[in-house]
C-alpha cells in the first residue's frame, strides 16, 4: 500500500508553534483531528519533531484523502516542508525493512508484516493521543492531567510506559554529562563527554 510521508513546519506560527505551550495540542485538535474523522478507515501516524510534525499515511485513496489534507494545512497556513514521495517512501522502508529499527536481520516473519504491525501500535498511540485532548479556555486545547499518583508528572502515558516495559521488558540507556544534559544512546550525543551512564528498565 503506498505511504506518504509529510513533514509540516510549525516554527513561528502564531497557535502552532511549539513554543506556544498549547501550541502541540491545538495543531492535532484543529487539523490532524478532523482529518482523521473525516476518513475513519485512514491509517496514520504522527509524531512531534523539533520545528514541527510528521504526519505518515497508509491509504489507497489519496486521490480524495491528500486534496482534504493539503486545503486543511493550508487554511491554517501551515506549509509543508516535506512533501510525501511515494516513488520511494514505502511502509516497508519505514517499519520493516530487515536490519532496521523494527526488523532485525535474523527473523522469522515477513517484512510487510512487520510494517504493518508497528503502523498499527503507533496508530493506536495517536489515536489515544487524539482522545486525551481536552478544550480550555480561550479557546485551547490541551492533554488531559492525570491525578493518579501512578501518574506522578501527570500523564496516563506514565502508567502505558510502564505497561509497555511490563510487557516486553525492553531496556534503555539514560546518560548525563557535567552540565546535567540528558541524553539516551539513541540521541544525538551530548555536548559534552558523559560522566554517568545507566541501564534503565521501567
Amino acid at each position: 500500500m503506498p505511504y506518504y510521508f509529510y513533514q509540516l513546519n510549525l516554527v513561528g506560527h502564531p497557535r502552532y508553534d511549539h513554543a506556544i505551550a498549547t501550541g502541540y495540542p491545538a495543531f492535532l485538535a484543529e487539523v490532524i483531528r478532523p482529518v482523521i474523522q473525516r476518513f475513519p478507515q485512514l491509517r496514520y501516524y504522527f509524531q512531534k519533531i523539533p520545528g514541527g510534525v510528521q504526519w505518515c499515511l497508509d491509504t489507497r485513496d489519496f486521490k480524495t484523502v491528500g486534496p482534504v489534507l493539503t486545503r486543511a494545512l493550508a487554511s491554517k497556513n501551515v506549509p509543508i516542508s516535506r512533501p510525501p514521495a511515494p516513488k520511494t517512501d514505502t511502509l516497508v522502508g519505514a517499519f520493516g525493512g530487515p536490519g532496521s529499527r523494527f526488523l532485525a536481520n535474523a527473523h522469522h516473519t515477513h517484512p510487510h508484516r512487520r510494517a504493518e504491525l508497528v503502523l498499527n501500535y503507533l496508530q493506536g498511540i495517536c489515536d489515544l493521543l487524539l482522545d486525551n485532548l481536552v478544550p480550555t479556555a480561550g479557546g485551547n486545547w490541551a492533554f488531559e492531567q492525570s491525578t493518579d499518583p501512578e501518574n506522578p508528572l501527570g500523564s496516563n502515558f506514565e502508567s502505558l510506559a510502564h505497561l509497555l516495559a511490563n510487557i516486553t521488558g525492553f531496556q534503555f540507556e539514560v546518560q548525563v554529562d557535567q552540565q546535567a544534559n540528558i541524553r539516551t544512546a539513541w540521541m544525538n550525543a551530548l555536548p559534552n563527554p558523559p560522566i554517568v551512564s545507566r541501564r534503565c528498565v521501567l
